[in-house]
């Protein structure tokens, strides 16, 4: 499975244009898998709602970790996954 990104073609990329909508940019932290924005891209041509689906499909996932302390460094999975669901929220409003 591939994940890929280049800012510079996000003129002529659906791939590229939801990848940003979901602010899945970022080489060493992948969120999600080329060929799942690819499927979606087979189901709609709408790039935000791909983007909110995105999102959602994240959120989801992350129900399933636990907060984590290591030290003074607290993750806390709960907030990434209501961020993740604002942001498809906000999406789909537009």
């Amino acid at each position: 499975m591939a994940w890929t990104y280049d800012a510079s073609q996000l003129a002529t990329s659906a791939l590229f244009r939801v990848r940003f909508l979901s602010g899945d940019t970022i080489s060493t932290d992948p969120l999600v898998q080329d060929e799942e924005i690819l499927y979606l891209l087979t189901q709609t041509s709408d790039e935000k709602l791909v983007a909110a689906m995105v999102l959602e499909h994240l959120a989801r996932k992350l129900t399933r970790y636990a907060s984590k302390r290591i030290g003074s460094l607290q993750v806390d999975a709960a907030d990434r996954a209501l961020a993740f669901a604002k942001r498809a929220a906000e999406l789909r409003a537009e």
